[in-house]
């Protein structure tokens, strides 16, 4: 009956290892696991900041486009304006030029 309860007893203490094995693995798999948790939500983190900062920086650009647009449209109304002032200075001059010849 010895070798029985010896065989009993080592088959006790390689489950119990295999318990505490698998106690300790289950343990780092939580560690590990409360580890990437921590990283995905410093991963969401800073993806909300750089969606906040890309958002921005489209606004920027829309009103710098914007603003570029009416200061050309500014700019393009000038010219044509002083070519109107030119081509009826230069008309007054061919009349005045005809007339005196």
């Amino acid at each position: 009956m010895g070798n029985n309860e010896d065989d009993i007893n080592d088959g006790l203490k390689r489950l119990d290892g295999a318990v505490k094995a698998s106690v300790n693995k289950l343990a780092k798999l939580k560690a590990e696991n409360k580890g990437l948790k921590d990283e995905v939500s410093e991963l969401r983190r800073l993806l909300a900041i750089n969606e906040k900062k890309t958002q921005r920086l489209k606004d920027e650009l829309q009103k710098m486009t914007s603003a570029d647009e009416k200061s050309w449209q500014v700019r393009e109304r000038t010219i044509k304006q002083r070519l109107k002032r030119l081509a009826t200075k230069l008309s007054a001059f061919e009349q005045s030029y005809i007339l005196e010849s």
